[in-house]
């Protein structure tokens, strides 16, 4: 279903909310007139090659790395009101080495004065370019696709609040000139990683003023869960599995769930009980998974990262990853205790010995 179009609407809008739960538009933010050009070099190291896009605080560019003869992505801070979010996703990043998701190599100040990110460079776009060019995936290849964000969501343990096909970046192998991707298959096929921490926030945690204003919140409407169309507070990664549900829908059917002309229509269908998710001709086991990731309340949603990731991984057709769970440690603490105990009595009953007279 469809909408009527507000004029000028983008599809990633900072909004407050009303009393009656209709999404508004807050104060214009003002906006670094940074001159970047191609062939100008960034702290006088990174050449710029050309301009990839813009992410949700800076622009990004395809550089050279001078120093190292490398390529690389460089984010540079466009909007000074935003250096808290520039900063959390530098603190994000710097705290987590995994294969999916987006590595850090450095930062610092251009001139002195603009704030930037040296990221690796993804030679394979993103998702969204991807799907554009695919139109509708195979169910196996989404699901692959999303198991592996999910392996870097967990690895992060943050909050991510900003999931979408555009920060989800693919790598393809040395020497490959297209994105193919095998199920089960990160050594000779293309990996996604999950970029864009921007918004990210420990679980449970609470404090917001660093990025956003009292009463706002901030996100892409066609991927909020509904608390987190209503709240900048009362989210959790319950709010990313139900945006990975929308990105799951829309790599398989087309379509996202909940497509209108403006983005209050789209936020109203996320909180309606009334609206459904259209999920279009998809199979069965592919559309449960979708619906339980859907659900409107977070408690209906999926447990844990871990079970939405089991169930597509079977979709994929890939054996699910092992993890560290509760029985693992108990098994290590354990053993730890049988080996001090072991010791402990070795130790003693040889300290006895010294003490017993000859011939005992």
């Amino acid at each position: 279903m469809r909408r009527r179009a507000h004029p000028g609407q983008g599809p990633c809008l900072l909004l407050g909310r009303t009393g009656i739960g209709v999404m508004i538009p807050i104060m214009p933010i003002t906006v670094f007139q940074g001159k970047l050009r191609k062939g100008e070099a960034i702290a006088g190291r990174y050449r710029i090659l050309r301009k990839l896009g813009e992410g949700g605080a800076g622009s990004v560019y395809h550089c050279r790395d001078l120093k190292r003869d490398a390529e690389v992505a460089v984010k540079v801070l466009d909007n000074p009101s935003d250096a808290g979010r520039f900063r959390r996703e530098a603190r994000v990043m710097k705290a987590v080495n995994h294969l999916h998701v987006l590595r850090l190599i450095s930062s610092g100040n251009h001139e002195g004065q603009v704030p930037y990110l040296v990221l690796e460079y993804m030679d394979g776009g993103s998702l969204r370019q991807y799907m554009d060019r695919r139109k509708r995936l195979p169910p196996e290849e989404a699901a692959w696709i999303l198991v592996q964000a999910i392996r870097g969501l967990r690895a992060a343990r943050t909050v991510h609040r900003d999931l979408k096909p555009e920060n989800l970046l693919i790598q393809i192998p040395e020497g490959s000139r297209s994105v193919r991707f095998h199920p089960g298959d990160t050594e000779t096929a293309a990996v996604v990683k999950v970029a864009d921490f921007g918004l990210a926030k420990p679980p449970g945690g609470t404090n917001e003023t660093s990025l956003t204003r009292s009463a706002a919140i901030m996100g892409t409407p066609t991927y909020m869960s509904p608390e987190q169309c209503r709240s900048t507070k009362n989210v959790s990664f319950k709010t990313d599995i139900y945006a990975l549900g929308c990105i799951l829908v829309e790599m398989v059917s087309g379509t996202p769930p909940y497509d209108a002309n403006n983005v209050y229509d789209i936020m109203a269908m996320h909180c309606s009980d009334d609206d459904k998710p259209s999920m279009g001709r998809m199979p069965k086991a592919v559309k449960a998974i979708a619906a339980t990731c859907l659900e409107k309340s977070p408690g209906r949603r999926y447990k844990s990262f871990k079970a939405l990731e089991d169930d597509l991984a079977q979709v994929a057709g890939v054996a699910p990853e092992r993890g560290t769970g509760m029985a693992f440690w108990l098994f290590l603490l354990l053993l730890l205790l049988i080996i001090l105990g072991a010791a402990a009595a070795w130790y003693w009953f040889d300290d006895i010995r010294e003490w017993l007279p000859i011939g005992s």
